[in-house]
């Protein structure tokens, strides 16, 4: 047999090789513009230990909560003073999506983890099929390929090649850029290390505070109707137009409440309050629903799906962005509070928890 054959199986070798040649040792910190994925690893080690807390007969009464960027930022010390017999286990990610949930439902259920309440925040930023900027990152750093390989047929087939890409070639997945690389080399690598003792302290704050990542400023922000407005319009731009319902993100959600009705004491639907701005386009500007003859709001094609699922699986919906909801209505831009509302967030959740069906 002649030897040429085995060429192309050497250069895609040394390729893949090369790749993983630009991540040993400190480089990684060179060219990262990320720290997401700490989120991630960190909620396969809080899974044992919520686990083992659950075990514990002198334990509080324990509540989970699946979420994204906007349910990150409770204040564990808030929540320990004003609801001291409960305890909060937060799995919420960045871009955290319904097939996240699911993976670690699965999970809850072959480990008999029964938490007394689980709570699932939802967005239909999260349900659109085809969103001009694609939201990959919870199914790359979140999901095994077992995972992604027995529920292939609820995603996208472009979904599934990217998801090969990028974790076969991790310089694609990262992208490292020569800018980054260069001013992270100033002062002796000042910056580098500067990123790699950031990392250490926000995955020792997510380990304190149980997943939250919980902010240090609580001062109000400057109300900007003129900011909000621009980052609504671009929100809505790459998620929602043209809009259409992803039927794996819909099975998945209602699988994750099948699972949660048989473990749980209490499931909750929880859709976090976003900006006015953002909150008109999606009640109110009719956009092309692949499928339909005629526009529609996202709110009228994404909402009655949740409810439905709602009255199914007796989870009741916490709405928060009903005009009355809140009190609090500061934000950093169009989809995310200040952290000067997690207060009053906080209550709100925990109003529905005490609430008497």
């Amino acid at each position: 047999m002649k030897r040429w054959i085995y060429f192309p199986f050497l250069i895609l070798l040394a390729a893949f090789l090369l790749d993983k040649a630009f991540f040993v040792g400190h480089l990684p910190y060179y060219f990262l513009r990320t720290l997401s994925y700490i989120n991630y690893d960190h909620k396969i080690t809080m899974t044992i230990k919520l686990r083992n807390y659950l075990r514990r007969p002198d334990r509080k009464k324990v509540v989970v909560l699946f979420g994204n960027s906007r349910t990150l930022s409770f204040d564990t010390a808030y929540l320990e003073k004003t609801y001291p017999e409960w305890i909060l286990y937060n799995y919420s990610v960045p871009g955290g999506t319904s097939d996240y949930y699911y993976y670690y439902m699965k999970r809850f259920q072959e480990e008999n983890i029964r938490p007394d309440a689980i709570l699932f925040a939802i967005s239909p930023q999260g349900f659109n099929y085809n969103p001009l900027i694609s939201m990959d990152e919870t199914m790359i750093n979140g999901l095994p390929l077992s995972f992604v390989a027995l529920h292939a047929t609820h995603f996208r087939l472009q979904d599934l090649t990217n998801y090969a890409a990028k974790k076969t070639m991790w310089t694609y997945r990262y992208r490292p850029n020569l800018d980054t690389i260069r001013y992270r080399l100033r002062n002796h690598s000042e910056f580098m290390y500067d990123l790699k003792e950031f990392e250490a302290i926000a995955y020792n704050s997510l380990i304190v505070n149980r997943g939250s990542t919980p902010y240090n400023d609580h001062a109000e922000p400057d109300d900007d109707p003129e900011f909000w407005e621009k980052t609504a319009q671009q929100t809505f731009k790459n998620f929602f137009e043209p809009y259409q319902l992803h039927p794996g993100m819909v099975s998945f959600t209602e699988k994750s409440l099948q699972i949660s009705d048989q473990l749980a004491g209490k499931t909750i639907l929880l859709w976090p309050r976003i900006a006015p701005e953002l909150r008109r386009l999606k009640l109110e500007k009719p956009v092309r629903i692949v499928g339909l003859h005629q526009k529609q709001t996202v709110h009228a094609t994404w909402f009655p799906v949740i409810e439905q699922l709602s009255r199914t699986y007796r989870a009741p919906i916490v709405n928060l962005n009903q005009a009355d909801a809140m009190k609090c209505d500061k934000f950093y831009d169009a989809s995310h509070m200040a952290s000067v509302c997690f207060a009053e967030f906080s209550d709100r959740i925990f109003d529905a928890l005490t609430l008497r069906p």
